[in-house]
């Protein structure tokens, strides 16, 4: 059998990924960003290593099923009290940058609408 990747077209696809840099489409990120299903990267001001209340408030997280959050080079921690908000609002994960991308492209794959934020370490 032949599997070969359907995706419908006007969705972003990320190809290249580390944690220094997100290649989609043909632009080249090296600044953290949130993208979704449906739109193209937008840039993201985030307070520093750890997340807080209002880097989260930055993200249109109410229109999307899913939320991926890659901290740069390794999985980070998030504050229990962040995690405690996120969790009450939707279901999201944590995961290294390089795994959030990965995961994104399989997720919207699949048709599902799913929200994409990016911690770029350069920035940390």
């Amino acid at each position: 059998m032949d599997i070969s990747e359907q995706r419908p077209q006007g969705i972003p696809t990320i190809s290249k990924a580390n944690w220094d840099e997100v290649i989609v489409g043909d632009s080249r990120l090296k600044e953290s960003f949130y993208m979704g299903h449906d739109y193209a990267p937008t840039p993201w001001k985030t307070s520093g290593n750890q997340l807080e209340q209002s880097d989260l408030e930055q993200l249109p997280i109410e229109q999307h099923e899913l939320v991926l959050i890659g901290t740069g080079r390794e999985m980070k921690q998030i504050a229990p009290d962040i995690r405690s908000h996120l969790a009450k609002t939707t279901t999201f994960e944590v995961m290294s940058t390089v795994s959030a991308c990965r995961t994104f492209n399989i997720v919207v794959g699949e048709g599902r609408k799913v929200l994409l934020a990016v911690i770029i370490d350069s920035q940390m």
